[in-house]
């Protein structure tokens, strides 16, 4: 039967939300608490029949993990895990070896205290009461991992192996008032659905193959006529709702039901509107649909006023009754052209990813407060949007989502690999079909929440018929459910059945370019965009897992990892770390990777908001990532807390709704010498911004104003907007190190520009500049001459460091996933004070000034020259060698004092006013009193660093 009716409500749902059905009426079990546990590594549970009871339980507390009730195995050198090992033999290697005498220590993944793969039994007793016994029973498991048995009294109730929802199993009629056993075996081994051993959904890398239940767990008594589920569908241009609901009679002979519905606020202080309906019910399912008129005062939900309401189905027979709460929002997500609206407003999504990552409990959260902390946190960061990478979170997450006005992209759980032939799609595979019945399940289930946006099956697909399964996916649900909007997979492809793609393409660093990117091989500029990239694509963009720009680990973030997961890999790379005697450094390359981190990370969002018509991204991320070898590529770190090198709101600076854009052509100028620059403003805020009066400010390092101006007032519709163009010219004697600033507002931006004079190279009588050590120089050098040694690009050893790639950028992912993909350095750390740079301004860290350095230069592994070497411009290597790495060093040769730079100061030295000026400043510090090497070493060993090349 189909019947519809009308009525108005209006209403905020501040933030409470119940998806699940309950009644007044109906008893509720609460399972939660002590329940019988035992092993069955063996498999031997079923044949022996262990659901009439275990023969040698102990006693556990659910929900929770075996890991949160001290059960599982030591993990070592033979435990089977569940994700792919970057290097199967790693325990051999050089890398490794040495600091795994004393201590078992893994590197690629936080480490498990306890673990365990395979089955477990659950037992519990519970009671029926008399009010339960003549109603169907509904067992509902909020979270289980993964596949769960049920029985009751011994009798099997059914099989579940939902990943991203309740599991949720009707229970056998006729159960007695009295005590009854509910058996539950949990097996959370791949078998005939494998989705893929490094999804999020289930892999070690991430949130562990944890075994046990989560969130809630209760034993339901549902009326025989209920409401089996309620769609809820925004209709925002007639200001109505439709709802679906699935009603359904158990019993034999038809009913006569009273269906009410009612709009109240969440607090249920005010009724908005009531309906009530007389409904007969057959024997059976019954789909009815009721069209909601909302008002001409509707209020719609989105990130800046996420206003959300509340229905509730009431559906009775005499005095048993069956009642569904559901919050919703009145939205509208469309697409114009290349771009996302909401609400018939230009949206521009600014992402992070969610990978999982629970280092406290190593299962995700079930409560609205933990997920409240995290996305609270996202949101200071400037971000609106959360891809959640192969897996689907809990119900309090949408909750929280929905009220903090979050847009979501959810996954089925799968990341197919051809590692693991059973995950790959569209080859006939289990997966296949699970896939289906997954997505479904999380339709049905987080369905109605505003903030589900996005949907799709998972990360990267493979298999040789993925496309076309992908399309059938798409076009099924394309045509079932038009509340958010459909891709392929996350990473690839671009197919025509897509609404929008979400793939790798633009971001300045793609998997495999290494050095040969725009942030490794384009001198600095912010003058580039990706249209041209975009042009190919019809619809919406978002770009996938851009950044993955690494920080040196947090070591003291070690002891905070106090629950199921332990930072092993950060204990072995301390180990390393303090073998090669650099242990006191460790902050320092903290704080100086992570801001060179942070400038790569706002090259990559700045590029993508210069774009028009782009869609938005995903960063890969915002937090750190803790599998796949270890990759810190977060400004937080896997607690979703800050690591003290930028707040946010420095992050959002350049990410948030508006933020203005400068765009240079360079940041480096001759002093006096004219700076263009254009004005622009991507603003995705509200509302259009009116009376606008754009400000610029030049200023020092201190502070001080040394130019201002205004641009003409203006209005700023949503979406990119030019606002005008300023030429600076500063002029000054002295190097200088200068911040442009442009503000809209309250938003304000900067950006750092360096202004050096043209001068002459100093010629210094008693310094020789070479760029290889001939017999004349070192004949000079021993009777008392000062030389620069300034070696060519690619002329150091590899032995003694020419084979570590040097770029500008920080590490990208991380060297052991990506096998050795360049750079394999993360930037400098730097002594501003130190007489050497004293005409090359600096700060800590590598700046772009920097760059130019950088890409003409080999690091040097000091250590391999002279143990007592120290750099004077230090590289910060890779944590998984942590080797004591320069770009120059002082010593004594003979009477003579020797400065060695692996940074070609000369070549095309007329083009290059940063390595002109670098020069300079070395050739004052040797011209100077504090030129006092203390390390000596003969010639001999200062040519043995290097190969002479017929470029020399």
């Amino acid at each position: 039967m189909r019947l519809t009716f009308s009525y108005l409500f209006l209403l905020l749902l501040p933030f409470f939300y119940c998806g699940w059905p309950l009644s007044t009426k109906a008893q509720v079990l609460e399972l939660s608490g002590d329940w019988t546990f035992q092993m069955d590594s063996t498999d031997q549970g079923l044949t022996s029949g262990w659901y009439h009871g275990l023969p040698n339980g102990q006693e556990v507390h659910l929900p929770g993990s075996l890991a949160d009730n001290g059960i599982g195995f030591p993990v070592d050198a033979n435990t089977d895990w569940t994700g792919k090992l970057a290097i199967p033999d790693w325990e051999e290697d050089e890398k490794f070896s040495p600091y795994l005498q004393q201590e078992w220590l893994f590197p690629f993944w936080l480490s498990p205290k306890l673990k365990y793969t395979g089955v477990g039994w659950y037992q519990k007793e519970v009671v029926i009461t008399r009010q339960m016994r003549d109603l169907p029973l509904e067992l509902l498991l909020e979270r289980v991992h993964w596949e769960a048995s049920v029985w009751v009294d011994g009798q099997f109730v059914g099989q579940s192996n939902r990943l991203g929802t309740p599991q949720i199993f009707q229970m056998p009629e006729g159960l007695s008032e009295g005590n009854h056993l509910i058996s539950l075996r949990i097996d959370n081994r791949i078998k005939e659905v494998d989705v893929g051993h490094n999804a999020h959904s289930i892999s070690d890398h991430t949130q562990t193959n944890w075994h046990g239940v989560i969130g809630k767990m209760q034993l339901k008594a549902r009326a025989p006529a209920r409401i089996r589920h309620q769609k809820i569908m925004p209709m925002v241009e007639e200001r109505s709702v439709m709802l679906d609901l699935s009603l359904e009679n158990l019993q034999e002979q038809s009913q006569t039901a009273l269906l009410e519905v009612v709009v109240f606020s969440a607090d249920k202080e005010n009724e908005i509107a009531r309906m009530t309906k007389e409904i007969i019910l057959p024997k059976g399912s019954h789909p009815l649909q009721l069209q909601l008129p909302m008002g001409d005062d509707i209020r719609l939900w989105d990130e800046f006023d996420p206003y959300l309401y509340q229905l509730e189905s009431r559906l009775s027979v005499g005095e048993q009754e069956d009642v569904q709460l559901a919050g919703f929002g009145m939205r509208k997500l469309g697409i114009a052209g290349t771009r996302f609206t909401i609400n018939d407003r230009p949206l521009f999504l600014r992402g992070t990813l969610d990978c999982a990552i629970f280092p406290k409990t190593a299962y995700p959260p079930t409560d609205q407060q933990e997920w409240k902390r995290i996305f609270s946190t996202i949101k200071a960061h400037g971000l609106n949007h959360i891809r959640f990478h192969s897996w689907c979170p809990p119900k309090a997450a949408f909750d929280v989502a929905d009220a903090l006005g979050l847009y979501l992209q959810i996954e089925c759980g799968v990341w197919a690999h051809a590692d693991f032939p059973a995950s790959l799609l569209g080859e006939g595979n289990p997966v296949d079909d699970w896939i289906m019945k997954e997505s479904r399940a999380i339709v049905e289930e987080f369905g109605n929440h505003p903030s589900f946006c996005l949907f799709l099956h998972g990360n990267e697909p493979m298999g040789q018929g993925q496309e076309a399964y992908l399309a059938s996916f798409i076009n099924y649900w394309k045509a079932r459910d038009n509340r958010r909007f459909y891709t392929s997979g996350a990473g690839w492809t671009a197919q025509e059945e897509n609404d929008f793609h979400n793939i790798q393409e633009p971001r300045i660093q793609h998997w495999g370019e290494g050095l040969k990117s725009i942030i490794n091989q384009q001198k600095p500029n912010s003058n580039y965009d990706w249209r041209h990239q975009l042009l190919e694509n019809d619809r919406p963009v978002v770009s996938h897992e851009i950044g993955q720009w690494c920080a040196y680990p947090n070591l003291k973030e070690i002891d905070k990892y106090q629950g199921n997961l332990q930072a092993n890999n950060y204990k072995l790379f301390q180990k390393s770390l303090a073998a090669n005697g650099l242990s006191s450094l460790a902050e320092k390359f903290l704080m100086a990777s992570g801001k060179l981190q942070a400038l790569c990370y706002k090259a990559d969002i700045e590029a993508a908001l210069r774009t028009p018509g782009f869609a938005g991204f995903q960063l890969l991320g915002l937090s750190d990532f803790s599998g796949q070898g270890t990759a810190p590529v977060g400004v937080l770190d896997a607690f979703w807390e800050e690591k003290g090198y930028i707040r946010p709101e420095e992050f959002r600076s350049f990410c948030q709704e508006t933020v203005p854009l400068a765009r240079f052509d360079q940041f480096v100028f001759k002093s006096g010498s004219p700076i263009k620059v254009k004005l622009e403003v991507a603003h995705f805020g509200e509302k259009v911004l009116e009376d606008v009066r754009p400000r610029w400010v030049l200023k020092n390092q201190a502070g001080k104003v040394i130019k201002e101006g205004q641009l003409p007032t203006c209005t700023l519709p949503v979406g990119n907007v030019n606002v005008g163009e300023v030429i600076l010219k500063h002029f000054s004697g002295q190097p200088e190190h200068l911040i442009f600033e442009f503000n809209i507002g309250t938003f304000k931006n900067q950006w750092d520009l360096w202004l050096y004079p043209d001068n002459e190279i100093p010629t210094y009588e008693d310094i020789q500049v070479v760029q290889k050590l001939e017999a004349a120089t070192i004949k000079s050098l021993t009777r008392g001459g000062k030389v620069l040694l300034t070696l060519p690009k690619g002329s150091v050893k590899p032995q003694f460091g020419g084979d570590i790639a040097v770029g500008f950028s920080s590490i990208f992912w991380n060297t052991m996933w990506t096998e050795g993909q360049p750079p394999h350095t993360m930037g400098l750390l730097l002594d501003p004070q130190d007489p050497l740079l004293k005409a090359f301004p600096t700060e800590q860290y590598s700046n772009y000034q920097w760059w130019d350095a950088l890409t003409h230069a080999d690091a040097m592994a000091l250590t391999k020259i002279h143990p007592d070497l120290q750099p004077e411009i230090r590289v910060i290597d890779d944590w998984f060698t942590n080797r004591n790495l320069g770009l120059a060093f002082e010593v004594q040769v003979g009477k003579g004092k020797l400065l060695v730079t692996s940074i070609d100061l000369v070549h095309k030295q007329s083009e290059r006013i940063t390595a002109r000026q670098l020069l300079i400043s070395m050739l004052d510090y040797m011209h100077s009193a504090d030129f006092q090497p203390k390390v000596r070493l003969k010639a001999g060993e200062i040519e043995q660093i290097y190969e002479v090349k017929a470029a020399f």
